[in-house]
């Protein structure tokens, strides 16, 4: 669980950033102040023309079509434009003002930030629920913080591989041994699976399965098929499990410093937006399947115990697995605001 030592380690890892963003303020200082509209500059985890970009794009339109002379907001661009390693300490500090990307990257501070993955709920079911203010106060505290918007809902998870992997006689897959690409949310699933994670930042995704550094990757269910990965990708592991954590992010002190105009209108649109960003990724999910068949790509899909099984260890010990860095009373906490029983 979250301890006085994570919040240390934290510190010191984002002093170097926060000097940087001091001499940017006072720089700022020293300029006249021409208008009271504000910027804000963004970065995100993915190349500017990555397909998990399309909700950001029309996120900035429509803040920037609505918000004249109240709020406007910079896309700097993604990897290309500053190191993904780097995103995270930059928000924190205040060299960036907005990031778009896995807030799970977060979860070695923010280890509540998995609630995401293990969610059964639309964003605006979420929102409506009060899980995402819930959320954000893990991040208002820990890391300076604020969680503005979820972009996570709408798609979901499968495992490609870039060979055929053997039967076991219970029907489930052997990957024992296996190199997969994939990230914190869900290492104990490919732990479960003997899987050996593999991590590895998007933009190096093609070079790692052309050189052969990995046998596989989890990926989500839109976008799989935008640089080139089907050349590589031989089969897919259903069903899918559990959801995404792509979230738009606020630095804290920025934020705190907007007028309640430009907080209020960034809210509405967000929100909005989360709505069409949800739809869009299910109808892209369905288009993205097809091109993945057309491609010769072929769905391994379980079947009987060796599904339940697999979708047991992809999402039925999420929740017990976070007691490992989260107090129980705060994972049912959590829980209760993203997950519906109901609906399983």
């Amino acid at each position: 669980m979250y301890t006085y030592e994570m919040r240390a380690r934290w510190c010191l890892r984002a002093a170097a950033v926060a000097f940087v963003a001091l001499a940017v303020s006072v720089a700022g200082f020293a300029q006249p102040v021409e208008a009271a509209e504000a910027r804000l500059r963004l970065i995100s985890a993915y190349p500017k023309t990555h397909n998990l970009n399309k909700p950001l794009l029309a996120l900035i339109e429509d803040v920037n079509e609505q918000g004249k002379g109240v709020v406007q907001i910079d896309f700097l661009g993604g990897p290309e434009a500053m190191p993904s390693g780097e995103m995270l300490q930059a928000l924190s500090g205040g060299v960036v003002d907005l990031f778009y990307g896995a807030s799970s990257l977060f979860s070695g501070d923010v280890p509540e930030a998995v609630a995401q993955n293990g969610s059964n709920l639309s964003a605006a079911e979420l929102r409506e629920r009060g899980a995402l203010d819930l959320l954000s106060a893990y991040f208002e505290e820990r890391v300076n913080t604020k969680y503005l918007g979820y972009f996570g809902s709408g798609y979901n998870f499968y495992i490609y591989l870039l060979k055929e992997p053997e039967m076991n006689d219970d029907g489930s897959v052997d990957l024992e041994g296996w190199k997969i690409r994939g990230g914190s949310p869900y290492k104990t699933f490919l732990d479960r699976l003997g899987v050996i994670m593999i991590s590895i930042f998007p933009p190096d995704m093609y070079a790692a399965m052309e050189r052969g550094v990995i046998d596989g990757l989890v990926w989500t269910s839109v976008s799989v098929t935008d640089d080139g990965w089907p050349k590589f990708i031989k089969y897919r592991i259903a069903p899918s499990w559990r959801q995404g954590d792509i979230a738009l992010m606020a630095n804290l002190s920025k934020w705190d410093g907007l007028s309640e105009e430009a907080q209020a209108l960034l809210t509405k649109v967000i929100a909005e937006n989360e709505i069409t960003a949800h739809e869009n990724y299910q109808k892209q999910a369905i288009a993205e399947e097809q091109t993945l068949h057309e491609a010769g790509i072929v769905d391994i899909d379980l079947e009987g115990a060796a599904r339940e099984a697999y979708v047991d260890a992809a999402i039925g010990n999420l929740w017990e697995d976070m007691k490992a860095n989260v107090a129980p009373e705060e994972v049912e906490k959590l829980k209760g605001a993203f997950y519906d029983p109901s609906k399983n």
